[in-house]
């Protein structure tokens, strides 16, 4: 573990890393969010350096520090992590503290510590349900911030304000509407929907848009709109889908990853709330009109199926304010240069794979897509053809081909009561007439039986 930074190399980290004449615009993004918080931590209760010169280069560390742990800047975080908001706070709170008070270097900051509170309080709440007292003390945080002098930091200030403002309108009016776009491969319903249900309490709609094209499947194809019947990975058609909420959503927030690559490293931790919601709905909705209304058969929508997710909220007044777009965290892409070579393989006699191994590789492509019920089912079922075939194993090198047969009779599943009334009662033990019905023996059973029946090189405490 490396030692923890002292205050007299934090200080140096500071002068070589952020000289007086430099601007951390520039750079500020070649540090780790690591180097800046160690650094901070180091500095301990240190409001300024003696030097002038050195108190310039620690405002410029502190701004800088401000910018990493900044949401609102271009480029944006892909998912605000669940520390960024307070990491920010002390960033500013020290820098306010070097600079004497709120400046000219704080103003856009303190803007954007005010939309953190309002975006941590409306996210998810309906908007009939917000308060005008408490638009009141937001417009009253507002006001206090003072204009910078410079006109180039005043006009960013007003135009991140307006931004804010518009929001704020659109909640005191009850227009506000976030709406989240995405595309699914495949269609859920051949007619055109609109969709309105509630959701935590929110009013919420939700378009669907089938698009419609040939099929690369085959050279016929039928005009207007052609659709397979029965589930197919050929696909000719595609749905829009536009979610709109009667709330602030937040969808850059950090939630559950839904899905998982074996054996690869993910480049970020977590799903933008985005994605998520997003998934959900589309996921419950599906169910609906799969089983209530007339919708497609063919797939039940995993997270894997959703591409781009466009965030954008409306206003009555002002129309669309605050547009983003996001690349879907499950589409993880690996460049390579394919070989001109063919790869000559000789399968020999070709032999069906051990469903076991079949069944595994199946878990683990459930687990890509983020069917993790699916994952599961498969996992469970590839651990017990494994126990199966090292039954056919054991059995094939201890010379017993009744194995199997022992291990799914009836005698197997009574074998630990008889256990029980061997240590408790000893004087009955082979002398109860167990039920010889057939019944179904599990693995735990199964395991116990092998091991009083052959021996084995390990114990079973240490298998199970």
């Amino acid at each position: 573990m490396d030692k923890p930074l002292t205050r007299d190399q934090a200080k140096e980290r500071i002068l070589q890393t952020f000289p007086p004449e430099s601007n951390p615009v520039n750079y500020f993004g070649n540090y780790s969010e690591r180097f800046y918080l160690e650094t901070l931590r180091a500095l301990g209760g240190i409001t300024s350096f003696r030097d002038p010169a050195q108190n310039r280069s620690l405002t410029l560390f502190l701004f800088a520090g401000c910018l990493s742990f900044e949401r609102w800047f271009a480029p944006s975080p892909y998912i605000v992590s669940l520390n960024l908001e307070e990491d920010f706070d002390r960033f500013l709170c020290a820098l306010m503290k070097v600079e004497g008070g709120p400046s000219g270097n704080t103003a856009i900051f303190e803007l954007h510590r005010v939309r953190n509170r309002v975006y941590a309080e409306l996210d998810e709440r309906p908007v009939t349900e917000v308060s005008h007292e408490w638009l009141e003390d937001i417009r009253q945080e507002l006001q206090k911030i003072g204009l910078p002098a410079q006109p180039e930091k005043r006009n960013e200030l007003s135009r991140h304000l307006d931004e804010l403002v518009a929001i704020l309108s659109g909640v005191k009016d009850r227009s506000l509407r976030t709406r989240i776009r995405t595309r699914l491969p495949y269609v859920l319903h051949r007619a055109p929907l609109l969709l309105t249900f509630q959701w935590k309490g929110i009013s919420v709609q939700m378009n669907l848009t089938a698009d419609f094209r040939p099929s690369d499947e085959t050279f016929a194809n039928i005009a207007p709109a052609t659709m397979t019947l029965g589930a197919t990975r050929w696909q000719a058609s595609s749905t829009t889908v536009e979610i709109e909420f009667a709330a602030l959503v937040d969808g850059d927030l950090y939630t559950e990853s839904l899905q998982a690559i074996e054996g690869q490293d993910i480049p970020f931790a977590g799903w933008p709330k985005s994605f998520t919601l997003a998934f959900t709905l589309i996921h419950e909705v599906s169910w609906h009109l799969r089983t209530r209304y007339g919708g497609e058969q063919q797939w039940v929508p995993a997270p894997r199926d959703l591409a781009e997710i466009e965030t954008s909220f409306y206003t009555a007044a002002r129309g669309k304010i605050a547009e983003k777009l996001k690349g879907s965290p499950a589409n993880i892409l690996e460049g390579f240069t394919p070989p001109d070579e063919t790869l000559e393989i000789n399968l020999g006699e070709l032999t069906s794979s051990d469903w076991s191994t079949k069944c595994r590789s199946l878990a683990s492509m459930y687990v890509e897509l983020g069917e993790t019920n699916e994952a599961l089912f498969w996992l469970n079922v590839a651990t017990e053809a494994l126990f199966k075939e090292r039954f056919d194993e054991i059995a094939v090198q201890t010379d017993r081909p009744n194995l199997e047969t022992e291990l799914n009779s009836p005698k197997a599943f009574w074998a630990p009561a008889e256990e029980v009334v061997k240590e408790q009662f000893p004087e009955m033990a082979g002398k109860i007439q167990w039920p010889e019905a057939e019944i179904h023996v599990s693995i735990y059973a199964k395991l116990k039986f092998l091991y009083r029946s052959v021996e084995m090189h390990t114990s079973i405490k240490r298998l199970v």
